[in-house]
């Protein structure tokens, strides 16, 4: 049975019943802490990811309230504390938490620093000690919580400094550490820096830093949807869209889903209107034939949702959660594989990949044909 991989989605679709924030998230708890699996961009654009229902949230903040009448709480608590109630919705009550989590750090009060999980050191990364990483939640946690009350009330001009303090302590906790959640919070950090720009000095285009190559923006913007709260951001869809090297298919499901939240009625927060695609890029008959596997695989995600959201709605009501009963309440459950391709190769390359890669075959056949026929041609020298 696959460990409980929290990395918990309050953004769902409304059929599921969630409520909806448009926004990004670079959140730090125990459930972030387990997932070490990042979803990837077609993950994100087809919406297979994992989400929890309000009772999750609800019983969470109910148990570490009820500990913080009687003992003193540790790190993990007020993170825990905290980012479930922005998953709720309570963008005050979570800034509320996080001070008092930053108070008792400074006054010597808090002396817990023991991480709920100990994230395993992947190559290349660099490990941080408890008491840094705390102290580096802190700051992302404190950065997420104002951009998402910004946003919730209009991302208005005037109050724009709510969205610059954000942007200084999200750049702080990077300084912290680096490297954290897959490059996610320097996606967040771009973001935010852009629709500041957006807000004073209109362009009306996207941020070049999301323009062109680049594994680290792809695999940020996609754990803003899959690990965070971009799932209705209509411009976190759209920057997907710039990716000039990135899959052709990936580019036309991030087209398809910006046009399906546009369908709902959101909107850029920048005030970008759509474009469409490039025909040389993404072909329209190319586009039209994705429509169909987009929309299969939507309703495969959305079906998964409900199940798992059906699954651990039981469970809770039931008295059982994660925080306290562990394995135990997955028992039972059984994941379903995501939607893959069983088609030809090359059968989902637009026309201009799929001459690419005629012409490049055709090219190596032709000089091996040649480098053969001149060996067969040579005469042995005689001695």
């Amino acid at each position: 049975m696959r460990r409980f991989i929290v990395t918990p989605r309050f953004l769902a679709c409304a059929s599921l019943g969630l409520a909806t924030v448009v926004g990004w998230a670079c959140l730090n708890d125990r459930d972030s802490q387990n997932s070490h699996y990042a979803p990837g961009a077609i993950e994100a654009t087809i919406g297979w990811y994992e989400v929890n229902p309000p009772l999750y949230y609800q019983m969470r903040i109910e148990r570490i309230e009820k500990k913080a009448k009687t003992i003193q709480l540790t790190a993990q608590d007020y993170d825990d504390l905290a980012v479930a109630y922005d998953r709720s919705g309570n963008d005050d009550k979570a800034i509320e938490w996080i001070k008092r989590k930053d108070e008792d750090t400074e006054s010597g009060k808090l002396t817990n620093f023991t991480r709920a999980e100990k994230v395993p050191v992947t190559e290349g990364k660099t490990w941080i000690d408890d008491r840094t990483y705390f102290k580096y939640s802190t700051q992302a946690n404190w950065g997420t919580f104002l951009v998402h009350r910004w946003i919730k009330r209009g991302a208005k001009k005037e109050e724009i400094d709510q969205a610059t303090e954000s942007l200084q302590r999200l750049e702080k906790a990077v300084e912290i550490n680096p490297e954290a959640h897959s490059e996610r919070e320097w996606a967040q950090i771009a973001m935010v820096r852009w629709l500041i720009g957006e807000k004073t000095e209109p362009t009306g285009e996207i941020a070049e830093e999301f323009m062109g190559g680049g594994k680290k923006t792809i695999a940020g913007l996609a754990g803003l949807v899959t690990l965070g709260n971009a799932w209705e951001s209509v411009d976190v869809f759209m920057a997907l869209q710039t990716r000039t090297n990135y899959s052709s298919e990936a580019r036309a499901f991030a087209y398809l889903r910006e046009q399906e939240l546009r369908g709902m009625g959101r909107t850029s927060l920048a005030g970008l209107t759509s474009q469409n695609p490039d025909p040389k890029e993404l072909p329209p008959e190319f586009l039209e034939s994705e429509r169909k596997v987009f929309t299969d695989w939507r309703k495969q995600a959305e079906k998964m949702k409900a199940d798992r959201l059906a699954f651990m709605t039981e469970r809770l009501s039931q008295g059982m959660h994660p925080d306290t009963d562990g394995d135990r309440v997955w028992e039972g459950y059984h994941e379903p594989e995501m939607p893959r391709h069983h088609d030809k190769p090359g059968e989902h390359l637009t026309p201009v990949q799929a001459g690419g890669l005629v012409f490049c075959f055709g090219t190596v056949s032709y000089a091996l044909y040649l480098y053969f026929r001149g060996r067969q041609g040579r005469k042995p020298i005689k001695n």
